[in-house]
């Protein structure tokens, strides 16, 4: 009972979820990419998400809405980027992301976006920004692993 209230999931009547939780993820990841200059950077990121549709509704298909936050190391120095993001999981997944990314404390919007099969927990990854009027691309391949929160799209 405990670990079905902390992950969203009180008990089954009749092989029947009774929680109205819709189940969601913790996701840690770290990508590896390069910028269109060719300069090298590795990301660390934790993503939550929350699923809007999907399970017992038998489409084939799941969308989350959530968020991320993260870390890049590139060149020696680090910056930080806060995301919302709506990720769709089906025979492939895509998600895009908006947000801003701190650079010597100038906050820059965001954009990202991936692709990847679900059975395999690595995307392909484009992400870009604005910095002092000019426009920085990346791209890269990002491993994830994510953590599934109990609700009823994840009922066991």
């Amino acid at each position: 009972m405990l670990t079905g209230f902390l992950f969203g999931q009180e008990t089954s009547v009749d092989g029947e979820p009774s929680s109205s939780f819709p189940g969601g993820y913790i996701g840690l990841g770290i990508q590896i990419g390069k910028t269109e200059e060719g300069l090298k950077f590795i990301d660390t990121q934790i993503s939550t998400g929350v699923a809007l549709i999907g399970g017992p509704l038998d489409l084939p298909i799941m969308v989350f809405l959530g968020g991320s936050s993260g870390k890049r190391f590139q060149g020696g120095k680090s910056q930080s980027y806060l995301d919302w993001q709506a990720v769709m999981v089906s025979f492939i997944q895509f998600g895009i992301g908006r947000g801003n990314i701190s650079i010597d404390s100038h906050k820059s919007p965001r954009k990202k976006y991936w692709v990847g099969l679900p059975f395999i927990p690595l995307v392909y990854t484009r992400d870009n920004y604005f910095y002092e009027g000019k426009l920085y691309k990346q791209r890269g391949f990002m491993g994830t692993l994510p953590l599934p929160f109990f609700g009823f799209n994840f009922h066991p």
